[in-house]
């Protein structure tokens, strides 16, 4: 009887093995353009620095400088995973979250990030927050009734939603916030003052 318990259990075992592969595996398949749009660096890099980030807040603005300085100590060992985390702002920021999610898809993620943080004031103050977003789509290429279109598009608004979703269930309320091997750092200020110590770290157990 044992041996049946046994047989059974290593047959289980196999199967969540090959459900957890093809999990993984699916997971992979679906990594989309705009996901890929949205990792900076290179995609080999061992360290990855997930940043989970407000197109209105300053704080997120003003990080960039950090971030540039960590990739010029770090080259070819860092790579930055952007993550939308507008819960706590107002709605002109969803719709900016939008915007870059819409530029993600047409791989220009990064220099629409840099438009809306560079011109912060002009979109966050402004009534009609769509035309500046319409308008830096238009200086980066794209087309501006495509991105038009683009800015109503359910699937941009869930792929906002669900990251913002996943912030909050990490416990985060503070942005930026960051993770890198597991760690948390809330705020731009622990970030600065950690992530380097953390970075080496990381890079030793490599």
């Amino acid at each position: 009887m044992s041996k049946r318990y046994l047989a059974i259990g290593l047959l289980l075992a196999a199967i969540l093995t090959g459900v957890i592969f093809y999990i993984r595996s699916q997971k992979h398949a679906d990594f989309s353009k705009a996901d890929i749009a949205k990792i900076k660096g290179d995609l080999a890099a061992p360290i990855e620095i997930i940043e989970y980030s407000n197109f209105a807040c300053d704080h997120c603005r003003d990080v960039r400088k950090f971030i540039a300085q960590l990739f010029q100590k770090y080259p070819g060992k860092i790579k930055i995973v952007f993550r939308h985390f507008p819960a706590y702002a107002e709605q002109s920021s969803l719709w900016a979250h939008v915007a870059a999610e819409c530029a993600a898809s047409k791989g220009l993620f990064w220099p629409y990030y840099d438009k809306l943080f560079d011109n912060q004031k002009e979109w966050q103050t402004s009534p009609q927050p769509f035309v500046h977003f319409i308008k830096y789509a238009k200086e980066l290429g794209m087309n501006p009734d495509k991105f038009s279109e683009c800015l109503s598009n359910e699937l941009m608004i869930k792929k906002v939603r669900e990251d913002d979703r996943s912030g909050l269930r990490l416990g985060f309320q503070t942005t930026p916030s960051f993770i890198i091997g597991g760690e948390f750092f809330v705020g731009q200020r622990q970030f600065e003052a950690r992530a380097e110590m953390k970075i080496e770290s990381e890079l030793r157990k490599k």
